[in-house]
């Protein structure tokens, strides 16, 4: 499972808990999404740079993989991607004003 925590890590970044949604471009436009919310939050420039940094990193490791591997990933490692503490999506924290 060590392996899969970059990519489990990446899906919670850019907000992807279930297979239901990806389809060509999901995560393209999920990046955007979360590119310009943080982009457009109160936060410092800090704060927005490492957020940012860790969005486009989050798509390059996610960027991979066809749509069919991440829907499959997602279905076998559900559990894991649920139960998963290593981030709550800090940039929803902290733009969902």
């Amino acid at each position: 499972m060590d392996n899969n925590k970059p990519i489990i890590k990446s899906l919670k970044i850019l907000g992807i808990e279930t297979g239901d949604y990806i389809y060509d471009n999901y995560i393209n436009n999920q990046h955007k999404k979360y590119y310009y919310k943080v982009l457009n939050s109160n936060l410092s420039k800090d704060e927005k740079n490492n957020l940012l940094i860790e969005i486009n990193n989050a798509k390059e490791i996610l960027d991979k993989f066809n749509c069919d591997e991440l829907m499959q990933f997602i279905i076998e490692n559900q559990k894991n991607i649920n139960e998963d503490k290593l981030i709550t999506s800090r940039s929803e924290e902290h733009t969902s004003e």
